[in-house]
């Protein structure tokens, strides 16, 4: 019986990018260990190894599956893994069949109706989420904050900052980003817009000289949190105050990795805000004596791409995508610092996916093109990257739209209306708002005409 409000595996899925497979390598990898042929079950495929990485399968499995999954990531306790070592025989809903091959994502080109029945049933259960729980959520970060004395007292007594006091603000910063990744940056904007405000005065404090560069990098993770959070909110001028202040502790700290990071947050806000000009300048300033990784390479590129086609310059914009895909096939799993941790190659495709779509705009041959990388984009982006996975339907939506087949533009959106209920994000309901500007040239096809009717206004920024 499938989990009700399932929690994502983390585990699991990092596991996997770990071991560099995709979801379908995996599952050909397991059904290769010679404890399968002892096994009465399908054999496993990508799906399967999906419903893993959202939580609804955890324990279990018969032993057979169970082995030889650890065996393919390379681990000896199941738990490693966040699964369960339990054995169940098989049953009626588990009957034995031959396995039926699914269509491969980066060789097919053609109708995108052929990828909807693969990507349908996978996307429309991965949004079978529960919302977070706001209240525990601002109990722990209130509790968090006080411990660092930043709420409850009028003013910080004086006393010594230590490694203690950093790690204390990187649990702060941690736990506000995977909320956000997963319920939106509108769940606790306001407070944690406080907390970071108030967190820079333990720069006023006692700060050994060997501690205080790693101060200046803890105050700057969090500063960018609030900015993006705030950006997530829509609320910009909000958003560039903390992305400012993020930016002041990056520089402070020497972390030149840091610093670009800040400043590509920044050029995503001014992306949403169609200055894309402005954005390839900042993004400009972000390699500027950079020694980068490759996921800030991956994520860097991918972003500039994205500002490029919008520009009209496609070329350039296929180039910096075929960067960023170069780049992320370099990413060494734990060489990474926290910030980046979240990235796989499903970001990388999501840029293709937007790439495409500003083509399709102008050339309308490239509208299945534009189906085919947000449908990748889809299917290999990590469990618990629920607001990503939403926005890449909206422009799988817009895509459908792009391509000349509005019935399944439709379909998508609504679906897309029911999994964006889920989160607290005004930007993701601003972008909602915008698939009129493909579908309204569906006007007087009555589907469309009821979806149009059906979806939000834009949200209005505060001045």
């Amino acid at each position: 019986m499938p989990k009700k409000n399932p929690i994502a595996n983390e585990l699991f899925w990092r596991a996997r990018l770990r071991a560099n497979l995709s979801r379908a390598q995996l599952a050909d990898l397991a059904n290769q260990q010679p404890t399968m042929a002892a096994c009465k079950h399908v054999p496993l495929n990508e799906n399967w190894i999906g419903r893993i990485e959202q939580g609804r399968i955890g324990g279990g499995m018969c032993h057979e599956r169970l082995t030889a999954i650890c065996k393919s990531l390379q681990v000896d306790d199941p738990a490693d893994i966040g699964l369960i070592a339990e054995r169940r025989l098989p049953t009626r809903s588990a009957p034995t069949l031959a396995r039926r091959a699914l269509p491969n994502l980066v060789a097919e080109r053609g109708d995108p109706r052929s990828l909807e029945s693969q990507e349908q049933q996978r996307v429309n259960e991965r949004f079978d989420v529960a919302r977070i729980n706001r209240r525990p959520l601002l109990d722990t970060l209130r509790a968090l904050a006080a411990e660092l004395g930043l709420i409850g007292a009028e003013q910080l007594p004086r006393r010594l900052i230590g490694i203690a006091d950093i790690e204390q603000l990187t649990k702060i910063t941690a736990l506000c980003r995977t909320a956000d990744r997963q319920a939106g940056g509108g769940i606790f904007v306001e407070e944690i817009d406080n907390v970071a405000r108030l967190a820079p005065n333990l720069v006023h404090q006692k700060v050994a000289a060997d501690v205080e560069p790693q101060l200046f990098v803890a105050l700057a993770e969090l500063r960018y949190l609030a900015g993006w959070t705030a950006f997530d909110a829509m609320q910009f001028d909000r958003a560039s105050r903390h992305f400012t202040a993020a930016e002041r502790f990056a520089t402070e700290s020497g972390d030149r990795s840091l610093l670009a990071f800040v400043r590509y947050g920044q050029a995503k806000q001014l992306q949403h805000q169609r200055d894309n000009r402005e954005a390839l300048q900042v993004l400009a300033l972000a390699h500027r004596g950079l020694t980068a990784t490759p996921a800030l390479t991956a994520t860097v590129r991918g972003t500039e791409a994205a500002s490029l086609a919008a520009l009209g310059d496609f070329d350039a914009a296929r180039a910096a995508l075929e960067d960023a895909v170069a780049a992320h096939s370099n990413i060494v799993a734990g060489n990474e610092p926290n910030r980046l941790a979240f990235r796989d190659i499903g970001e990388v495709y999501a840029q293709y996916g937007r790439v495409y779509r500003d083509w399709a705009r102008r050339d309308p041959d490239q509208g299945v093109e534009a189906v085919r990388w947000n449908s990748k984009a889809i299917a290999e982006l990590g469990p618990s990257s629920v607001r990503s996975m939403i926005l890449n339907r909206v422009g799988l939506t817009s895509s459908y739209f792009l391509a000349g087949d509005p019935d399944r533009a439709v379909a998508e959106g609504a679906h897309l209306l029911h999994a964006a209920s889920q989160i607290n994000s005004p930007r993701v309901v601003d972008r909602i708002a915008n698939l009129r500007r493909d579908a309204i040239a569906y006007r007087g096809n009555s589907a469309v005409d009821d979806f149009l009717a059906s979806l939000p206004q834009p949200v209005r920024v505060a001045a």
